[in-house]
């Protein structure tokens, strides 16, 4: 799960710094790698690897971070829509 959080951290930074056109790709490759996480977790609690109230806090945190990236994918495709009519 470490390793996940890095690459997705990873994807978030190239994202922020790639052209737009390169900018969609990864923030899809960062909502798949959150929803990985989010199964991960489940597993964890069920294996009691961690507690259900670690497990509440670390889903609601990857929440928010998939809500930035829901609203930055949206941002992207107003700009590609605003591109395309001139």
């Amino acid at each position: 799960m470490e390793e996940r959080l890095q690459v997705l951290l990873a994807d978030l930074i190239r994202a922020k710094y790639s052209p737009i056109a390169g900018k969609e790709g990864l923030l899809r490759q960062v909502n798949i790698e959150l929803e990985v996480l989010r199964f991960q977790l489940r597993q964890a609690v069920d294996l009691r690897a961690i507690p259900l109230g670690a497990q509440e806090s670390l889903l609601d945190r990857l929440r928010g971070i998939g809500d930035q990236v829901g609203g930055w994918t949206r941002s992207l495709a107003v700009r590609a829509g605003e591109s395309r009519n001139p």
